[in-house]
């Protein structure tokens, strides 16, 4: 079986209300070599910095905030923001999926409103989550994002899936999970799919808040709709990291900055019963074009 983070877009959910979620960002990649675009997700964590997964962050072409349907042409809340610098975890590892996890620094400053603001990140003396619901949003494939009648949601789908105990989710991939990674379920064919990386997996406390407790990371290339776990970056694991980059005065290993990352292998490596990749669409395997209308919002220094 395969893991693949091609296979991200969201599953088995449904439609949000326009900006229900106005932490959600969609990140475009230009992927230099082949002229083209392709999508990740992300999510605003202060007025200047996007959370994403660093197996995303190719050449990152434009930050969008404010979208719910990236195909319309009258979102007037939507903005655009250049990327200033990136920052990926030193540790990441684009063929194990270890620390995936990296930071965009956008060269303006964002004007909170109720269309755009920032999501509040677990810390690390979260709880494990275990059977509880999580809920993970995106732009991805709505079908199996190996069929060939697989497309992209032009409106942001959202699913609710429960958090599973990282031994159940070692069943399917052997020698993958670690402490770091939070798994939730893909029974009744829900979950993330081709396209959804990056964007951010979130709860729902007692109160009201919204938590982001992962980052979209991999799954199956067996397809997005055979009942097997997603992997997420497990946010908790990662707070001091965060705040060290976000806040340089906070005593942290210093972050590896880059402007751009090594294309993922196109050949998914084999590792017990399951083959792992990425849950974006940076790999050829399952690569496509999209049109995003809106370029015209486009805000720099």
């Amino acid at each position: 079986m395969q893991s693949n983070s091609e296979n991200n877009k969201i599953v088995g959910g449904e439609e949000t209300a326009p900006n229900e979620f106005p932490w959600q960002a969609l990140i475009v990649v230009e992927i230099v070599n082949n002229n083209e675009d392709k999508m990740c997700g992300g999510s605003l964590i202060n007025d200047q910095w996007i959370l994403t997964a660093a197996h995303c962050l190719l050449l990152t072409s434009g930050v969008y905030l404010g979208v719910h349907n990236y195909a319309a042409t009258d979102e007037i809340n939507r903005k655009m923001y250049v990327a200033n610098n990136y920052v990926v975890h030193p540790d990441s590892n684009v063929n194990n999926f270890s620390n995936d996890i990296a930071l965009i620094k956008l060269s303006t400053t964002v004007t909170f409103s109720q269309y755009i603001r920032p999501i509040c990140l677990a810390s690390s003396t979260e709880p494990d989550y275990i059977n509880e619901p999580a809920t993970v949003a995106g732009w991805g494939f709505t079908s199996d994002g190996n069929s060939s009648s697989a497309s992209l949601s032009p409106v942001l789908r959202k699913v609710t899936v429960p958090v599973i105990s990282n031994s159940v989710c070692s069943d399917t991939y052997p020698g993958m999970i670690t402490e770091k990674i939070i798994c939730t379920s893909g029974a009744n064919r829900s979950g993330p799919c081709k396209s959804d990386s990056g964007g951010p997996l979130i709860f729902k406390e007692s109160n009201g808040k919204w938590n982001q407790i992962g980052i979209v990371s991999f799954g199956s290339t067996l397809g997005c709709q055979k009942n097997f776990p997603s992997g997420y970056t497990r946010i908790s694991s990662y707070s001091s990291w965060i705040q060290g980059v976000i806040a340089p005065t906070a005593p942290t290993k210093s972050p590896s900055t880059v402007t751009s990352t090594p294309v993922p292998t196109t050949s998914p490596y084999s590792s017990g019963p399951h083959t792992y990749a990425f849950l974006s669409v940076s790999l050829v395997i399952f690569s496509f074009t999209f049109s995003f209308v809106g370029g015209d919002k486009l805000l720099s220094s």
